[in-house]
């Protein structure tokens, strides 16, 4: 295949880069920055500059990729609760102004197959209990004045509106792994005792390691399933607090101190979205469809499998 792909320098962009790469395929990722090249092309990928607001650009990119497919991967450099919601800043303008670019361009180009990464957290508060299991048929529940969902919601809906060429939606877990960023600077933290804000202790949310998230868009990429909404998650939801606690362990750390509820507003580096997603009392997420139409299974079936793996591998790069 002949692969186009959006938000090429991100982690989770980058690991789907190698991986489709090492399975024989093509591909060419957009960036907004020359300097961002370097990183996307050591991947084996060509780097492409557009903008992505803007339709005329990406039609150019696409027309000399000559792509088959694309793979919207710009929406997932934010996925994670590990930035303390500074990712979420202006993604609720900027995800369906770039959606609708996007497949303005794709109709012009031809391109077959389109593949949107879209978030798992929008099933939002599950209001049955903490045990209930939801899945791509469960409605979406957007909080009230919550505009990144309705971005993300509204995005979905281009998309799957969309009648030129089939589509596919992933709904993404929370991303970690090695090669997150953010993961790393918790365990700077965690070296000054600096407390962090983990939100209600009984809400919960659903994960995914980046291996794991760029498979599914590989197998997703190669079997084309037409205009289908797919969950890709680890199927283990847990509270953001027990993920870090449980990090710390692994990394031999005492437990982190918390910053209390009542005063993360006044954190400095806590935004309002980041508290949002930290109230979600999330419901498991059932990836049983991403096992049955892309016979997809994690390799990390849960945090704790995922976590020590991202240690383990911090570990010999150090050595």
């Amino acid at each position: 295949m002949r692969v186009f792909m959006t938000g090429a320098s991100g982690e989770l962009a980058r690991e789907v880069s190698r991986q489709l790469i090492d399975a024989g395929h093509q591909v060419t990722g957009m960036i907004r920055r020359p300097s961002q090249a370097r990183a996307v092309e050591s991947d084996g990928a060509q780097a492409l500059v557009a903008d992505p607001a803007s339709a005329p650009e990406i039609e150019r990119a696409l027309h000399i990729a000559e792509a088959d497919i694309v793979l919207n991967l710009g929406p997932q450099r934010s996925n994670t609760l590990l930035h303390d919601g500074q990712g979420w800043r202006g993604l609720d303008e900027r995800l369906p102004q770039q959606t609708a670019a996007l497949l303005q361009a794709a109709n012009a180009a031809g391109v077959q197959y389109l593949l949107h990464g879209s978030y798992a957290f929008l099933y939002g508060s599950q209001e049955d209990g903490a045990g209930d299991l939801v899945d791509e048929t469960t409605p979406l529940r957007r909080p009230a004045q919550d505009s990144l969902f309705a971005a993300a919601i509204e995005s979905e809906k281009m998309v799957f509106g969309n009648k030129q060429f089939p589509v596919c939606i992933l709904r993404i877990g929370y991303l970690y792994g090695p090669q997150s960023r953010d993961l790393a600077l918790y365990e700077t933290s965690f070296k000054h005792r600096r407390p962090y804000y983990a939100g209600p202790k009984e809400h919960r949310a659903n994960f995914v390691h980046f291996a794991d998230a760029a498979r599914a868009v590989v197998m997703a990429s190669e079997k084309q399933p037409a205009n289908a909404i797919i969950n890709v998650v680890d199927g283990s939801a847990v509270s953001f607090g027990t993920f870090i606690d449980t990090f710390a362990q692994t990394l031999g750390r005492k437990k982190p101190r918390r910053i209390p509820t009542w005063t993360a507003r006044f954190a400095p580096n806590i935004t309002s979205q980041q508290v949002k997603q930290l109230k979600l009392r999330a419901a498991q997420v059932d990836n049983s469809k991403a096992r049955q139409l892309l016979d997809w299974t994690p390799l990390y079936p849960s945090y704790r499998e995922g976590l020590a793996q991202t240690v383990r591998v911090w570990r010999e790069e150090k050595e």
